[in-house]
């Protein structure tokens, strides 16, 4: 194990749970962004929705929703996220973040590499019953925002734990 795995795991032991799980994902999101863009593909990240679409339907992302419903409480409370603003989650993999924000928000596009994510996070908000998030497959390292209409067209872009824009400084 390396320093920064046991540095994490001490942190974990120390946090709890809740926090353990938000420092795995920082982690595993830090090795992420350390790979080769080549491993960053859309079959990669299709394998993973379907691993975190059994963690939803067996009810293991739940706990980890704290997460989620503090950046959303964050962002209403400063006036960041009201309904008449539209939202961009770019890397939004199955859909939470853009379903969360969808339900204050006038407008939600999710953005993902993975067609399988993407497929997922229509059905979460079908599920919900929300009729103002849409998504889109695309890929962020080619994306040329001009081209596909895209600058200027949200009020606010989220983007959580996502490798979608590399290491943005």
């Amino acid at each position: 194990m390396s320093r920064q795995e046991k540095s994490f795991e001490a942190a974990g032991e120390k946090a709890g749970k809740q926090e353990w799980e938000y420092f795995s994902a920082l982690y595993e999101a830090e090795k992420m962004e350390a790979e080769e863009p080549s491993e960053r593909t859309s079959e990669k990240w299709d394998k993973r929705a379907e691993a975190w679409e059994a963690e939803r339907r067996e009810g293991r992302r739940e706990p980890r929703d704290g997460r989620l419903l503090s950046t959303v409480e964050y962002l209403k409370s400063r006036g960041l996220l009201t309904p008449e603003q539209s939202v961009a989650d770019i890397g939004c993999g199955p859909g939470r973040f853009a379903a969360e924000f969808g339900k204050t928000a006038g407008h939600v596009t999710g953005f993902d590499l993975s067609e399988k994510m993407i497929g997922y996070g229509r059905e979460y908000v079908r599920r919900a019953g929300l009729e103002n998030v849409s998504f889109r497959r695309l890929d962020f390292r080619a994306l040329d925002v001009e081209k596909e209409g895209l600058s200027r067209s949200f009020d606010l872009v989220a983007a959580s734990l996502t490798p979608a824009l590399g290491r943005v400084r």
